[in-house]
């Protein structure tokens, strides 16, 4: 690998490390059992591009062998329509355990402006 600093970049970007950490944290009080319909059912909604992407970008930039790879607009515009699809169309029509609901989707939304507007490298 050329520089391993160029191929991780993507986890120092404070977008990341808040999100992540943020997802953490929403993990652990569900898990704690404090429940509350934001935190329960909006806020991995939100995070989740934003913690999803720059992951993406480190394995792209190590299998192309390109450091200097990022996630343009159309490639994260897919991944807002694919994680709708998948999250909130398939999911729900496979498993009860799936509920479809169109504000999930405008949380991708929320997330991705998010992740395109701080991404960093």
């Amino acid at each position: 690998m050329k520089n391993e600093a160029d191929f991780l970049q993507p986890l120092a970007s404070w977008v990341f490390i808040i999100s992540a950490l943020l997802f953490s944290t929403n993990q652990l009080v569900l898990l704690a059992g404090i429940q509350h319909p934001f935190l329960s059912g909006y806020v991995d909604d939100i995070l989740v591009i934003p913690v999803v992407l720059p992951l993406t970008t480190i394995l792209i930039r190590f299998f192309t062998k390109n450091p200097s790879f990022r996630i343009d607009l159309g490639m994260l515009i897919t991944s807002v329509i694919l994680f709708s699809i998948a999250f909130e169309w398939l999911l729900p029509r496979l498993s009860d355990r799936y509920t479809a609901d169109f504000l999930d989707v405008l949380c991708y939304c929320a997330g991705a402006i998010l992740y395109y507007c701080f991404r960093g490298s």
